[in-house]
């Protein structure tokens, strides 16, 4: 019980130290992995996001269920929605849809509104960004992973640079994730 208490001390320490810092957006351009897709910013994301706002009819290639780890779950219309706008963005690279449907099960907030967080509450949103680990280049980039399009941005730049090795804990689950 006390790591548990040590470790939530900690993040929030850093979240409260850094806070003014990571509330800035960052100015450098994000482009994809494979950079056969344009420049791709932080107004993209935003413009995605507003895209598939909630009310806005989804397209029927959006899916309602997904297949993880063997169980078939029914998407809520938030996960829906956050499928749709991760598939619009990763255009190039679905694999980062099942990413962050194995990590977060597409979701960046709770039901109730409250950041998705990890087990031990270090990880966070819907790419599950380990805090302690990127708190340095977070704040080199003024990101902060708490807010969606700052997880998806930082994802993107960590998968740009290393690939999946960041998400290699959840491999068998992306890898073998379906959506219908």
């Amino acid at each position: 019980m006390f790591r548990v208490v040590l470790i939530v001390v900690c993040v929030l320490g850093l979240l409260w130290a850094f806070g003014s810092k990571l509330q800035k957006m960052p100015t450098q351009p994000i482009t994809s992995y494979r950079g056969d897709a344009p420049t791709v910013t932080m107004s993209k994301i935003h413009g995605i996001k507003k895209e598939f706002s909630r009310g806005a009819k989804l397209p029927e290639w959006v899916p309602t269920h997904m297949i993880k780890n063997g169980k078939r779950m029914t998407l809520s219309e938030e996960q829906r929605q956050m499928y749709a706008i991760l598939r619009a963005f990763f255009k190039n690279d679905p694999v980062m849809v099942h990413v962050a449907a194995c990590e977060s099960s597409l979701r960046h907030a709770l039901p109730d509104g409250r950041l998705q967080v990890g087990p031990d509450g270090l990880d966070v949103g819907a790419f599950m960004v380990r805090v302690p680990v990127h708190a340095h280049e977070l704040l080199k980039y003024d990101l902060d992973p708490t807010r969606f399009e700052h997880n998806v941005a930082f994802a993107t730049m960590l998968y740009r640079r290393d690939g999946l090795r960041h998400w290699k804990s959840s491999r068998t689950c992306w890898e073998t994730i379906a959506f219908t």
